[in-house]
């Protein structure tokens, strides 16, 4: 027998092992990804929802003890035999079934008018005290456990890190592909490379401007955005290989584009003020050489 009983807890053991393989099959294949995080959010919630069952039978608890000692008055008549007190007794005879009664009226297993009318004859401050109760259970309670589970759900559907490397790998992938599209419908002549002006023809059209501003590229200032990518102001001309690819490496960063643009005209902006600058000092150096001379030449004049 002993030896039998042995094998029936191998046999259970195994079980159990053979479960944990499954649920790491479930794991590893993608497409049961939904199903992994049920069952993940449903066993990262039993903490939750041990607490949760705590809280709702204190709640019932207090109510069901304040019910139950006005009620005992009523039901220590043994004499009023009617089917009120029948009822009554039944619903409300201790604190346990007080409870289960409460419960029920809340979790749709008894009507709570039936309720109602139980706890009506004890008293209008026992029928404001269960209003309230039935209002406090159904739009604080339910909705703040509803929170608690649905927060600790959202955390437990974040992506692992091999998940988050697959996903980024993907969204890369399908950025690169619509880069490459916007790129080659640039490139009306089909000759392999984009033109400064055929750029700043397609930075006229509305869903060009979008598409690039869905992968978080702002090419409203078409002339500084090719500079930048074409790493030249003199070049008019850029492989659609190569404009694609340097996008893509901006893209690391989502706005790395938008900020070397922005600093590429702060550059020009910072060269013309120096260019000013200078024409400025050089004809302020020629009014000084001129003044020198008059003054030279005045004294000279007046024979002194």
């Amino acid at each position: 027998a002993g030896f039998a009983v042995g094998n029936v807890t191998f046999a259970r053991s195994l079980r159990l092992f053979k479960m944990g393989k499954i649920l790491r099959i479930f794991r590893a294949i993608r497409f049961l990804k939904s199903l992994r995080v049920m069952m993940e959010s449903i066993a990262g919630s039993l903490s939750s929802l041990f607490w949760s069952f705590i809280m709702i039978a204190l709640i019932l608890f207090i109510f069901s003890l304040l019910f139950v000692q006005q009620m005992t008055v009523d039901l220590a008549d043994t004499e009023a035999n009617t089917e009120l007190w029948l009822q009554q007794r039944h619903y409300f005879g201790s604190v346990q079934r007080a409870s289960l009664t409460l419960l029920e009226s809340t979790m749709g297993g008894l009507d709570w008018d039936l309720v109602y009318q139980l706890i009506e004859p004890i008293g209008p401050m026992y029928v404001a005290a269960f209003i309230f109760y039935i209002a406090f259970y159904n739009f604080a309670v339910m909705n703040i456990l509803t929170g608690i589970f649905v927060e600790n759900a959202m955390s437990l559907c974040k992506p692992a890190e091999e998940e988050r490397i697959t996903e980024q790998r993907a969204k890369d992938a399908r950025d690169a592909e619509e880069i490459r599209r916007l790129g080659l419908s640039i490139d009306a002549d089909g000759s392999g490379t984009i033109k400064k002006d055929e750029f700043a023809e397609a930075v006229q059209n509305p869903d060009f401007v979008t598409g690039f501003a869905v992968l978080g590229i702002d090419v409203a200032d078409g002339d500084a955005f090719f500079s930048k990518v074409a790493k030249s102001d003199t070049e008019d001309e850029i492989g659609v290989e190569d404009f694609i690819s340097r996008i893509m490496q901006a893209k690391v960063n989502a706005s790395a584009l938008d900020f070397n643009a922005l600093a590429y005209q702060l550059q020009q902006g910072l060269e013309k003020v120096q260019s000013d600058h200078r024409s400025q000092a050089a004809l302020l150096h020629g009014m000084a050489a001129e003044l020198a001379d008059m003054a030279d030449f005045m004294p000279t004049k007046m024979g002194l």
